[in-house]
């Protein structure tokens, strides 16, 4: 007997069937996640354990922001992770190296939003809800870094909260005076319904 043959043989049973060994073998595979066709009539994961799988092995695929942003439906919380001027994209006048409305993040009226904006720049960056290009101040109550303007030092980070209030498309900005127009600036979306997502092009 070659030795594939015997470790298929340890592992279906010698009647061909899961043995105490074989099952456990088994259970080891199914906690790992991994879709298996076992010799001799053995199981395989159904649909739901392998799309849970999938999302284990590649939790971002085809979304390069997706790990930005966490939502906790039962509570109607999103939060979001912003690094400024992560020098990826527009010569670091960026938010999770995206910039001139590259990036845009979406949530539901009446969600709570924690927000977390580090800042990995080499000058002053902030992290501010706005109504347009030219504002400065937070749409609504709370969403921004303190003092938007002065922005947060270089390696500093600062978190903050607030409701999504009136649905509509408003901007996320470094107010730091100048950097919108450089291109400092994503979407920012407040839905009618729906649940918060982030997406990148």
């Amino acid at each position: 007997m070659s030795m594939i043959t015997s470790r298929a043989a340890e592992r279906t049973g010698a009647a061909g069937s899961l043995g105490t060994r074989g099952a456990g073998w088994r259970r080891r595979v199914v906690t790992a996640g991994v879709l298996v066709a076992m010799a001799g009539g053995g199981a395989v994961l159904g649909s739901g354990a392998i799309a849970q799988a999938a999302s284990r092995q590649a939790p971002h695929a085809g979304n390069p922001v997706a790990r930005y942003l966490s939502v906790n439906v039962a509570h109607k919380t999103a939060t979001l992770t912003l690094l400024a001027g992560l020098k990826t994209a527009n010569y670091g006048f960026d938010f999770n190296g995206y910039a001139k409305g590259a990036m845009t993040i979406s949530v539901p009226t009446h969600w709570r939003v924690v927000v977390h904006c580090e800042n990995k720049g080499n000058i002053p960056h902030s992290c501010v809800i706005v109504a347009n290009a030219k504002a400065s101040l937070p749409v609504f109550k709370g969403a921004g870094t303190p003092d938007g303007k002065k922005g947060i030092a270089a390696g500093h980070a600062a978190t903050f909260a607030f409701t999504a209030g009136k649905p509509g498309h408003y901007i996320l900005g470094c107010v730091v005076p100048g950097h919108i127009p450089t291109g400092m600036w994503d979407h920012f979306v407040v839905t009618a319904g729906g649940r918060p997502s982030i997406s990148a092009r």
